[in-house]
């Protein structure tokens, strides 16, 4: 399940985020934990200038293994840059 939204009908036109939400359970392998991961991403996409086409994504993952104790969380910087080949 997710929700994402665009915020430049708020005047932050490039700025982006999305919320995700993912439940496993009833693995055929009895020793797959369940698990429950929540992400949120933040995306920012320069629109003009010398650093148009520059993409910049800040993700944090966060995974709970429900009945096996334990959690895991990950944050990840993405920088992306489209280059005009044609």
């Amino acid at each position: 399940m997710g929700l994402a939204y665009d915020l430049k009908n708020l005047g932050l036109p490039g700025l982006s985020f999305a919320l995700n939400y993912a439940y496993g359970y009833g693995a055929q392998d009895t020793t797959a934990p369940e698990e429950a991961e929540f992400d949120l991403t933040v995306d920012y996409r320069v629109q003009q200038g010398p650093l148009c086409g520059l993409w910049l994504r800040v993700r944090n993952g966060y995974v709970d293994f429900n009945h096996q104790g334990g959690s895991s969380n990950t944050v990840r910087l993405i920088v992306n840059y489209e280059l005009p080949v044609l």
